[in-house]
Order: C-alpha cells, then sequence, then structure tokens
C-alpha cells in the first residue's frame, strides 16, 4: 500500500516551500537571506531567529488497484469508489470481520462485512492505473479483432498495437519546452 503526501500550511504560505523538499515542515529565517529549513519542528537551533513558515505534513494511504486484486483491504483514512453508484467514500475504521465507510459525512457510517465491501468497492484509479489499462484494453481488442481472421500470431498483434496505441497516445501530448 502506497502513501499520497499531503500539506497543511498552517504559518505563512506554500510559496515559501517551493523550493523545499517533501521532509521540510519548517523554515527559519536570520537576517535578510539566511534560512534553515527543519525536518522536525523539536530540532530548532538555539540561534535567533523567526519563524516564517510551518507545515504539517499528512501521509494519505492509498488503496491501489494491485492491493484490490491481491484481496488487500484498504487503510484507515484511505479513499474507495462505489461500484455503481461511484461516489467516492473514505474509510473510517477496520476492523477483523468490518470495515465502516463514511458515507454521510459522519451521519450514518456503512458497515460492510470484509467480502461485501470487495465486492461493492474498488480503489480509485490513479493515472498511471488507468494508462495502463486503457492500453491493455486497446491491445486486448486489437487481438480480438484481428487474430480470429488472420494467419498473424497473437504475440505479434500485442506488439504492433501496442506500439500503435503508444505512438498515438504520444500525438495527443502536447510537446513539452523545445521539443
Amino acid at each position: 500500500m502506497s502513501e499520497e503526501v499531503k500539506f497543511e500550511y498552517l504559518i505563512g504560505d506554500e510559496q515559501k516551500f517551493k523550493e523545499a523538499t517533501d521532509v521540510v515542515v519548517a523554515i527559519i529565517q536570520y537576517g535578510e537571506n539566511d534560512f534553515c529549513w527543519l525536518t522536525d519542528i523539536n530540532e530548532v537551533p538555539s540561534v535567533d531567529g523567526n519563524l516564517i513558515a510551518l507545515r504539517r505534513i499528512m501521509h494519505t494511504p492509498i488503496w491501489a488497484r494491485a492491493d484490490w486484486k491481491a484481496g488487500m483491504l484498504p487503510e484507515v483514512g484511505g479513499e474507495c469508489r462505489h461500484c455503481q453508484s461511484k461516489l467516492v467514500k473514505s474509510v473510517i475504521a477496520v476492523t477483523a470481520t468490518h470495515i465502516v465507510i463514511d458515507a454521510n459525512n459522519g451521519v450514518d457510517p456503512d458497515v460492510l462485512r470484509h467480502d461485501e465491501f470487495m465486492q461493492y468497492y474498488v480503489p480509485i484509479e490513479t493515472q498511471e492505473e488507468k494508462a495502463a489499462r486503457l492500453e491493455e484494453e486497446f491491445v486486448d481488442s486489437m487481438i480480438d479483432d484481428i487474430h480470429p481472421k488472420s494467419n498473424i500470431t497473437a504475440h505479434s498483434i500485442e506488439i504492433v498495437a501496442r506500439a500503435a496505441y503508444r505512438k498515438i497516445m504520444n500525438q495527443k501530448t502536447p510537446a513539452k519546452d523545445g521539443e
């Protein structure tokens, strides 16, 4: 299970952190152009300085399609999507037998057995997962359309279809600076 890193800005604004890595939680300014980036707010240096920016790092667990396929449940705080309604819901509790979903912003949560949950809820698809799924669907449809009607092997069709799909997708992507 992977995590998504989000930030809550408490003092200053996010622009102060634009050159900082994801682990920096505070910035102290000493003089006009001297700054100290802290990864732990408890390690504030004893030198006088002004705290100009502070943020909280929040790690949101991500329940991926691979986790779902492996039969793994999401962690508390993770999000899932209902198969039929397509509504995104948060996981608020996981027990040995049940999972609790925040259905209506804390009012009347859904309590489901693990097997029911896995039947009715799926992970929120990441961009990478969606891209891989779309490519596989294209390749599979090309094999299904061409293979029964020709002497070409399924493997050869797969190679050509995958190359064609990637060529088409690259043409849809806008050119980057100087390319």
